[in-house]
């Protein structure tokens, strides 16, 4: 995963990407019965529902640690939403800027939790 750079965009945010999710881990398999959700062991005890992580830049940081890797994210600055690859890039719960953020710009981050 070193170096990996994802990119988790959904036209309709978090909601639509839960709802996608919901909807798979509930589909009907034909012939009866239904698909069973699997148990993911990455971080055993987290709350699968989207977090958010607030920062502040200070001109020459680039680098912004989550307290969990995320599955998918949306990064904003300045209440702008971030392009991953044009803006951010992500490895595992490291956030990385291309440029930092001015003093004073406000980050937030919302995200589920691989």
């Amino acid at each position: 995963m070193e170096g990996e750079t994802r990119d988790h965009s959904h036209p309709a945010g978090p909601a639509g990407v839960w709802a996608e999710k919901k909807a798979a881990a509930n589909q009907t398999i034909p012939g009866g019965g239904a698909r069973a959700r699997a148990a993911t062991a990455t971080q055993p005890g987290v709350d699968k529902a989207v977090q958010t992580e607030f920062f502040a830049g200070d001109g020459s940081t680039v680098n912004f640690v989550l307290t969990y890797e995320p599955d998918w994210e949306g990064v904003y600055l300045s209440g702008m939403r971030q392009k991953v690859t044009d803006d951010y890039t992500i490895t595992e719960n490291t956030v990385t800027f291309v440029s930092a953020p001015k003093t004073g710009q406000k980050i937030v981050v919302d995200y589920i939790p691989a």
